[in-house]
């Protein structure tokens, strides 16, 4: 079984809350504006048959029309199930951001001179 997450991202800009709605495989699914939180879980079909069809759509696509369940997490941030495809989070070790720092350096040495040259003076 697919397992499809929904959780608040927080206040929309434009008033009300951003709901977002990722599959277990990473694909965002759904950004949704709801104008209450407690009808989130609603709107997006945790507690009704809401985007059903798209959901359905998904997985016939991506799982061979595996069966889905919409699951709600109300914290997204410390819940592992829940990661988007396009994110990708890179850990650095402490020579990686010191060789990245020896890049800039050569690039971008820190007494150089401008190499712009001042405007000629009109005479």
């Amino acid at each position: 079984m697919i397992t499809i997450y929904g959780f608040l991202e927080g206040p929309a800009p434009t008033g009300g809350w951003e709901v977002t709605v990722t599959c277990q495989c990473g694909t965002r699914l759904l950004r949704h504006i709801s104008m209450k939180a407690e009808d989130a879980q609603h709107d997006i079909g945790v507690t009704s048959q809401e985007q059903h069809d798209l959901y359905q759509a998904h997985c016939s696509e991506r799982h061979q029309g595996e069966a889905f369940n919409v699951r709600w997490v109300d914290d997204p941030s410390n819940y592992q199930g829940v990661r988007q495809s396009d994110v990708e989070v890179v850990a650095w070790s402490e020579d990686d951001l010191a060789s990245l720092a020896n890049q800039f350096k050569k690039t971008f040495p820190v007494n150089h001179e401008s190499s712009a040259t001042p405007p000629e003076e009109d005479r």
